[in-house]
This record gives C-alpha cells, sequence and structure tokens, in this order.
C-alpha cells in the first residue's frame, strides 16, 4: 500500500477544486420545501393597528392564530391579550391555523 507524504497530500488538495454552487442550490431548494410542507407557504396579511397605521406582514400559512398574536404583540409593543384577528368581519379563533381559513391564500394580500 503507497501512502502520501503531507507535502503530497496538499498538492493533491490544491489541484482539486470543488464547485459547491449547484450543491449549495439543491440544498436550498430541498430546505424551502421542507419548510413549505412543516409550516406552510408564506402568504401576506394586512394588519390594521390600534392607531389606524396599517402594516403588511409575511408569516407562514401553517402558523396558528395566537403564535400571529403573539408576534403582533411583540413587533408592535401590544398587549396580547388585547390583540384579536379579523377576516371578513369574523373574529380568528386561536387554535386555528391561517391555513384554516379559506380565504387565506399564499401569493395573495389578505
Amino acid at each position: 500500500m503507497m501512502s502520501l507524504s503531507q507535502s503530497e497530500n496538499v498538492v493533491l488538495m490544491d489541484k482539486m477544486c470543488l464547485d459547491l454552487t449547484k450543491a449549495r442550490e439543491q440544498y436550498a431548494e430541498t430546505k424551502q420545501l421542507e419548510t413549505n410542507e412543516e409550516y406552510g407557504e408564506l402568504v401576506k396579511i394586512n394588519c390594521t393597528l390600534p392607531d389606524g397605521n396599517s402594516k403588511e406582514i409575511q408569516i407562514r400559512s401553517g402558523y396558528q392564530v395566537v403564535y400571529v398574536k403573539a408576534l403582533l404583540s411583540e413587533e408592535f409593543g401590544l398587549v396580547m391579550r388585547n390583540v384579536s384577528l379579523w377576516l371578513n368581519d369574523k373574529m380568528m379563533l386561536d387554535p386555528m391555523s391561517l391555513a384554516d381559513y379559506q380565504d387565506i391564500k399564499p401569493g395573495q394580500t389578505t
């Protein structure tokens, strides 16, 4: 069995050129698909804040309403128990996910 010296090993490593760009792109695509499968696709929601200002947020459709309320509370300094989400004049229920509501669709602002 032939063994290489450390200097010969370094020379061989220098001559090897690995382009990992394609592998990284494939990994990113696979990771995005897995994330979409686990948490749902991104949806845009237009939120009207207590001061009357509107803010558009992007969030995953698989998130529960209670989680969205917690995020909004943290993001905008609101008291969570005072936050409610409404869709088409109906209050959204905490244990439901955004995907449970037919009017919330990826690619559209709700």
